[in-house]
C-alpha cells in the first residue's frame, strides 16, 4: 500500500510539474510584446485559415478567388496583348451562358419562396404584407416613369440633327460561320426563359456597321 501510495504522489507530482503555467506566460508575453504579437499573428492566421478550409465557406471563397484570378488575367491581356473583338466575344462567352442560367432560375426561385411564405403566414400577416408589396409597386413605378419623362427630356433621344451630325454609313452583312453555329446550339441549351426556348430559337447574324461622322469645319471670327 505504501509503495502505491508513492507512487501515486510522484506522478502527480511530475504531472504538476511538467504543465505549463498559465502566470508564466502572460508574463511572458507581457514582457516580450514581440513574441505577444506573433502568438496574437498565429492565431489570426490560424482563424482565418480554419475560416477558408471550412466547407460552408468555400463557394465565398472559390467566388473571390474566381474574380481576382479574372481581373488578373483580363489585365494582363489588356496591357501585353490588343485582343480582336472576335477574341472577346469568345471569352465573355461562358459568363454569357452563367448570365442565361441565373436569368432562368432567379424568376422559378422568387415565386416558390413567395408562395412558401405566404402559405405559412397569418391571413391578417399576409394582408398588410400584399398592402406594403402594391404600395412599393406603386411608388417604384412612378419614380421609375418620373425618371424615364426626365432623361427623354434632357437626352432628347431619337433627334434627327443627331443622325445628320453623325453622318451616314455603310452597312454590309457577313454570313454566320461554323463556330457560330454551335455557340448557338449552346445558347438554345441554356436559355433565359424556359417558355421562351419552346416557343424561339437563337440564331447569330453579323451586320458590320461603319458610320462616318460628319464634320463641320470650325471658323474663327475675330
Amino acid at each position: 500500500m505504501d509503495t502505491n501510495n508513492e507512487e501515486h504522489v510522484t506522478s502527480f507530482l511530475n504531472s504538476d510539474l511538467n504543465k505549463p503555467n498559465d502566470n508564466k506566460r502572460f508574463e511572458i508575453l507581457t514582457c516580450n510584446p514581440d513574441k505577444k504579437n506573433e502568438v496574437n499573428r498565429q492565431s489570426k492566421l490560424y482563424k482565418m485559415k480554419k475560416w477558408i478550409t471550412n466547407i460552408d465557406n468555400l463557394f465565398v471563397t472559390f467566388t473571390v478567388l474566381a474574380v481576382i484570378l479574372g481581373m488578373t488575367i483580363g489585365l494582363l491581356v489588356k496591357i501585353y496583348t490588343s485582343p480582336s473583338p472576335r477574341t472577346i466575344y469568345l471569352l465573355s462567352f461562358p459568363g454569357e451562358l452563367l448570365m442565361n442560367m441565373l436569368k432562368m432560375l432567379i424568376i422559378p426561385l422568387i415565386v416558390s419562396s413567395l408562395i412558401a411564405g405566404l402559405a405559412g403566414l397569418d391571413p391578417k400577416s399576409s394582408g398588410k404584407i400584399g398592402s406594403y408589396a402594391l404600395i412599393y409597386y406603386v411608388v417604384t413605378t412612378m419614380l421609375a416613369v418620373i425618371l424615364g419623362i426626365g432623361l427623354v427630356l434632357c437626352i432628347h433621344p431619337g433627334d434627327k440633327s443627331i443622325k445628320q451630325e453623325i453622318g451616314e454609313g455603310t452597312i454590309a452583312e457577313r454570313r454566320p460561320e461554323t463556330l457560330d453555329s454551335l455557340l448557338d446550339l449552346l445558347r438554345n441549351l441554356f436559355p433565359e426563359n424556359i417558355v421562351h426556348a419552346c416557343l424561339q430559337q437563337q440564331q447569330s447574324t453579323y451586320v458590320t456597321i461603319t458610320k462616318r461622322p460628319k464634320y463641320i469645319p470650325l471658323t474663327n471670327k475675330t
